[in-house]
């Protein structure tokens, strides 16, 4: 059963549960009981609604709820965004729905997402933001060959970040308890460590992480230490390495161009980590492999750093530390080949794979490749003109190193 709670009202009855290919009618039903304290959702016939499914490539469900036909001066708003889960997803982390509401609803309180109406244990309804050209949802800067947009549409991007990393962090804490009582060796772990992403997202760790997650061995313990610390991977520039409330899936398609500003949604994957986490994911969903010095991105850098009120002469360093970054937040690896630990969803899938001194000897690579990115001024310019992928192909080519 799906227990509603109404966040500005009271809600008079609890819509029934939500199955798994439910009509649209169903839906509409759904949310008009849910909506019960919005004027004039609870009397409007369901089948005057227009359901849309918008879901994402993500592993919820998202449907526009519009009140096309409804003639009703009352009814607000018109169109609504019903997001949920399906049960057999959401059992693979139990407070995975939990710890998605806690960050909707700091977006929300913020103005940086969408307003919220109603939620339920494992679905919510947002008020549907209508975009200054229309209802504008993933591809609002971006042309109609599917390029990034303009200079100035990116550094909006990089100031709606800089406010997203000013939100409070302590609306994370219940999860991260829930994560270490279901986890028992997280509770070491730092609070910035790029391994809050793999655990707070909807995935199974163990699944992501394989050989890292087996209990009762001392050299898995061993393994898991060395991930956990990553050496010289560790985020050094100061901006980067703020402890923030991170989106964690921060790219064109999960931001929308509304009336009032830009909003954040799908909140699959937000926690508290290091800034660099949005950051670099931000410069690889722009569809261009390396070439740090784009226009766009020294734009988005720019307008992060200002809206922050850091100096820009910290931007150099800054590009590196995004490039860099790739390797080990979750979904980022994208740019490595599967031989040095990339993919087409990232790294920590290449673990599974793998035999413990296979991953073993994929951080010692790792390690050894950001030290010397780190050490050498021509390293570092070959990383940003020719992106991560191709700058450690050909260091691991040049060093003859084996990733076996």
């Amino acid at each position: 059963m799906w227990h509603v709670k109404i966040v500005d009202g009271v809600l008079k009855q609890e819509p029934g549960p939500l199955e798994p290919g439910a009509s649209s009618r169903s839906l509409a039903e759904f949310v008009s009981h849910a909506l019960a304290a919005e004027p004039g959702w609870c009397s409007a016939e369901a089948g005057l609604f227009e359901v849309e499914d918008v879901s994402g490539c993500g592993g919820s469900k998202t449907y526009k709820v519009a009140a096309t036909h409804v003639y009703s001066p009352q009814l607000r708003p018109s169109s609504v965004a019903l997001h949920c889960r399906l049960k057999p997803i959401m059992d693979r982390s139990s407070y995975f729905p939990r710890r998605m509401a806690a960050a909707t609803r700091v977006f929300s309180a913020s103005g940086l997402g969408p307003r919220r109406l109603a939620e339920g244990d494992g679905w919510h309804i947002d008020e549907w933001a209508t975009g200054v050209t229309g209802n504008i949802r993933g591809h609002s800067f971006r042309d109609s060959r599917g390029r990034p947009g303009t200079v100035e549409e990116w550094a909006k991007i990089g100031e709606l970040l800089a406010h997203v990393h000013q939100l409070p962090c302590d609306w994370f804490e219940g999860a991260r308890q829930e994560i270490i009582s279901a986890h028992p060796r997280m509770a070491e772990v730092p609070r910035a460590s790029h391994i809050w992403g793999y655990f707070a997202s909807m995935h199974d760790p163990q699944e992501m992480l394989g050989p890292l997650m087996v209990e009762g061995d001392d050299d898995q313990e061993d393994l898991l230490a060395a991930y956990l610390e990553l050496g010289a991977l560790v985020c050094v520039h100061p901006v980067a390495a703020r402890v923030v409330t991170t989106h964690g899936d921060f790219h064109h398609g999960n931001i929308l161009d509304a009336a009032g500003g830009l909003l954040c949604v799908d909140f699959e994957s937000t926690c508290v980590s290091q800034a660099v986490q949005d950051l670099a994911y931000h410069f690889c969903g722009d569809g261009t492999k390396g070439n740090s010095n784009n226009p766009r991105k020294l734009a988005f850098l720019t307008a992060y750093l200002s809206a922050l009120g850091e100096d820009p002469e910290v931007l150099e360093p800054l590009l590196v530390e995004c490039e860099l970054a790739s390797i080990c937040f979750f979904g980022m690896a994208r740019q490595l080949p599967p031989r040095l630990g990339g993919g087409s969803h990232g790294m920590a899938w290449a673990f599974r794979s793998r035999t413990k001194a296979e991953v073993a000897s994929l951080i010692g690579l790792w390690r050894r490749f950001v030290a010397e990115v780190r050490s050498s001024a021509t390293l570092r310019e070959e990383l940003k003109a020719e992106g991560l992928g191709s700058t450690m192909e050909r260091w691991q080519s040049r060093n003859q190193l084996d990733t076996k």
